[in-house]
């Protein structure tokens, strides 16, 4: 009978995968917002939702945070070890 398991540092290797994969995710749906915001902008949309109103200064605003965060998430997801 032939049992593997896993040593500590591929548990620790498939750990940090993880976090890099949910990591990956997350700055995919950081770009969506960039797209969203930055085409609301640039189009001058405005609406209001909660009770924020989303101007056109503000979608750009949120388009520029949500670079930041996508470079930040992308930077983190991607780096080799």
């Amino acid at each position: 009978m032939n049992v593997q398991t896993e040593s500590p540092r591929q548990k620790i290797i498939s750990s940090s995968n993880r976090k890099k994969d949910i990591g990956k995710f997350f700055s995919g749906f950081a770009a969506n917002q960039v797209l969203v915001h930055g085409t609301l902008g640039l189009y001058g949309i405005t609406f209001s939702l909660f009770g924020i109103q989303y101007t056109q200064t503000l979608n750009f605003s949120a388009a520029a945070i949500w670079a930041v965060i996508t470079i930040l998430l992308m930077s983190y997801a991607w780096k080799r070890n």
